[in-house]
Parts: structure tokens; sequence; C-alpha cells
């Protein structure tokens, strides 16, 4: 279970660092800031 929530969290890190570089800096860690709550 608790790797799967690794997973998860890996594959969201990374879609994340997808629209990292799509956008901004800013807009990657909102997105990774949201991810976290």
């Amino acid at each position: 279970m608790v790797d799967k929530m690794k997973m998860r969290k890996l594959e969201m890190i990374q879609s994340c660092g997808k629209l990292w570089r799509k956008l901004t800096v800013l807009k990657g860690v909102q997105c990774l800031l949201n991810h976290n709550k």
C-alpha cells in the first residue's frame, strides 16, 4: 500500500515536471504544493 502511494506521488511529481517545462517554475511549484495537500 505504501509503495502504491509512493508510485502515485512519483507520477504526480513527473506530471508536475512536464507542466514545469511547459509553463513557469512558479506554476510547477504551485502544482506540487497542490498535490502535497
